[in-house]
């Protein structure tokens, strides 16, 4: 029994030493039972098996020579997802893409603050008195750019201001002397020259003022032409406007009063001026005493001229007005003429217009349309180009139309010049007029 079991353990020695230098640390003893079969086996990691075991090489321990690879395997499951590792560097910045579509208006933002409170209107009005008051004691010019608080004019003194003027106060005017604006638009003119035989004309436009339309010039010419009697027509006078628009007249500017007159022909005749335009602005009050007076007239033609219209007057205050003096704006007189040279229409007469919460009015208003002129019948103008006639200038207007001037017949006879209308005196009452002549 013994002697078949020796060549089990040389072989297991065999082994030892053949592979002895490949063996591991540990030892594999095993222990012989009796009934000769291998039954128990351990590892020992001392020098010396226990008692009744013998060393041996556990083949389990000894590494072949690498076998053929085999088929690799089916994939195993995804292992779990490792850290993040560390962001890399910044890439370098890439072309600026298109321009994509407009977003959506936003709503309205929130209203900013209120800014500060801007200067008071009325100073355009009445001016802020910075010039303090005034007493006129002597004819003097007055500054439509002065701003006076109280403003007196005594008796016998003329205080004159130009055409477009305004007086401001912010208090009150007592006006016991004059006020009087200088005229507005210059009279036409129509002028004779020549050239190589025919006649020519050089002449001036009248300016319509205030007015609707202005006046227009006369025909000039000879009686007889080609053998034929021809009537020479006197100019058209100038167009006013209703009481509608009249009452929307409210800033006095230069220019903006009377209608010019139309001139007749020749050298010594021209329209009458238009008469000037005027303004009293006065918050506290307006008083013209019986000796006070408002002067806008118009300017006289000459020679065959139509008269010039009366001008423009706007008194206006948020506290009382007291007329109690006189007021002129008429129209001018038209001109007579000489031989074969019509005589000229009047001009209509001016608008006076008051504006305040209370007004009294007991005083005199002068506004009439000036008068048409007489025509001196027969004759002729002299000329280089022998003898011609000319119609009569016509009146320019505003508150009334202008007259037209007289014709010449074909006959050689004339008429004479037609009366321009009278003007317009016009009162408004509102509590405080100040927005209206912010207009």
């Amino acid at each position: 029994m013994r002697t078949s079991l020796v060549p089990l353990l040389c072989i297991a020695t065999s082994y030892l030493s053949f592979t002895s230098h490949e063996a591991h640390a540990d030892k594999v003893c095993l222990r012989v039972n009796p009934n000769r079969s291998l039954s128990t086996r351990t590892v020992s990691s001392s020098a010396n098996c226990p008692r009744r075991f013998t060393a041996v090489v556990d083949t389990a321990l000894l590494t072949g020579p690498s076998g053929p690879t085999g088929p690799a395997g089916s994939a195993g499951p995804a292992g779990a997802n490792g850290q993040t590792g560390p962001a890399g560097a910044t890439g370098t910045t890439g072309a600026i893409g298109a321009a994509g579509p407009t977003g959506a208006v936003g709503p309205n933002g929130a209203a900013g603050a209120s800014g500060p409170t801007g200067a008071d209107g009325a100073f355009r009005v009445w001016g802020d008195g910075s010039d303090g008051p005034l007493t006129l004691g002597v004819s003097a010019p007055l500054d439509p750019q002065m701003q006076y608080t109280d403003i007196t004019i005594d008796a016998g003194v003329t205080a004159s201001i130009p055409d477009g003027g305004i007086i401001r106060c912010t208090g009150t005017l007592r006006l016991n002397g004059q006020i009087a604006v200088g005229n507005g638009l210059v009279g036409g003119r129509i002028l004779p020259r020549s050239s190589s035989g025919t006649l020519l004309l050089a002449s001036s436009t009248t300016g319509a003022g205030a007015s609707r339309g202005a006046a227009v010039n006369p025909e000039v010419g000879a009686i007889v032409v080609a053998g034929v009697n021809v009537p020479v027509r006197g100019g058209t006078g100038g167009s006013a406007y209703g009481s509608d628009e009249s009452l929307k007249q409210l800033r006095p500017r230069p220019g903006g009063g009377g209608g010019a007159g139309s001139s007749a022909y020749g050298l010594f005749s021209f329209g009458g001026a238009g008469g000037g335009a005027m303004g009293i602005y006065c918050r506290n009050g307006v008083t013209v005493s019986a000796s006070g007076t408002l002067n806008a007239s118009a300017g006289d033609p000459s020679v065959g001229g139509g008269g010039g219209a009366g001008g423009l007057i706007v008194v206006a205050s948020a506290g009382p007005i007291a007329m109690d003096g006189f007021v002129f704006a008429p129209g001018s007189s038209g001109a007579s003429a000489s031989a074969a040279v019509g005589g000229g229409g009047g001009g209509g007469g001016g608008v006076v217009h008051y504006l305040a919460p209370t007004i009294n009015i007991t005083g005199t208003h002068e506004v009439s349309g000036g008068a048409g002129a007489a025509s001196t019948p027969g004759g002729s103008i002299s000329s280089t180009l022998g003898s011609i006639c000319s119609g009569g200038g016509a009146g320019g207007a505003l508150g009334g139309v202008g007259g037209a001037g007289a014709d010449v017949a074909a006959n050689g006879s004339t008429n004479n010049g037609v009366q321009g209308a009278d003007g317009r005196v016009l009162q408004s009452i509102v509590s405080d007029p100040t927005a209206l002549l912010l207009q």
